[in-house]
């Protein structure tokens, strides 16, 4: 029921320009219902949401070094994901090579560090 609430909320939020009104609803809503014990509970559940929303909205990219955030595999995996949207480069050094792109719920990586775990696992097994 909770989940309920809170995708309610969240849905009305985005969609509404007077988010006072939103909110005011929800708790009338929550008061006829008798469910007013929920609200803290709501309140850090639409707040999660909300974060998790911003934070799917913008790609994160990591790169070993500069020289592969211009890449054409990059760009293609980008489109690949779905998005044209400019994504938040990070530069992480122990990825060797390669790059790794987070969009959503889901990832490519095209890494050497991954390449070469991959490889080590082979070998080994």
């Amino acid at each position: 029921m909770k989940k309920a609430y809170i995708t309610a909320i969240v849905d009305s939020l985005l969609t509404a320009k007077d988010v006072d009104a939103v909110l005011k609803n929800a708790t009338a809503l929550l008061e006829k219902k008798g469910h007013t014990r929920l609200w803290p509970a709501v309140l850090r559940g639409v707040a999660r949401e909300f974060e998790k929303r911003c934070v799917d909205a913008v790609p994160l990219v990591a790169v070993a070094s500069e020289e592969f955030s211009q890449s054409e595999a990059l760009k293609q995996a980008l489109v690949t994901l779905g998005t044209n949207a400019t994504p938040k480069t990070v530069i992480d050094s122990s990825l060797i090579g390669g790059f790794l792109v987070q969009y959503q719920d889901r990832m490519i990586d095209a890494s050497y560090k991954r390449a070469l775990t991959d490889l080590y696992r082979k070998i080994t097994k």
